[in-house]
């Protein structure tokens, strides 16, 4: 059950022509986030399956996402995991952040060598 309402609820992700500008049927802004601007998708209550999508859109690009799923049955996680899920969501963003200046380093050396052999 929850591999099917993952699957759909990426989906509803992956139709969006642009980032939320404001909140919807399937996306609401997480208002516990503090230091990003985290969107949940949502989707219909279950009692037996806990499926959370949070997601947070880099400005500068508008076809990428950073996301962070929490999924399971609502016995075995529990409330506090599925509390964890806004923090667990900051930490990936700020993960994907540091990737990117380290790639974008990377990547500004590697021009910077081939300039250099011109």
């Amino acid at each position: 059950m929850s591999l099917a309402r993952t699957a759909d609820l990426l989906g509803a992700l992956r139709e969006l022509p642009a980032p939320p500008s404001e909140e919807s049927a399937t996306f609401k802004r997480v208002r516990q986030a503090r230091r990003h601007d985290i969107w949940r998708v949502a989707h219909p209550f279950d009692a037996a399956v806990a499926v959370r999508i949070l997601c947070w859109f880099p400005d500068d690009q508008t076809e990428s996402v950073v996301i962070a799923l929490v999924a399971g049955d609502k016995k075995m996680i529990q409330d506090l995991r599925y509390d964890s899920a806004t923090p667990r969501a900051e930490a990936a963003v700020d993960q994907w952040i540091r990737q990117q200046a380290v790639t974008g380093a990377s990547e500004q050396e590697d021009d910077n060598e081939e300039d250099e052999q011109r």
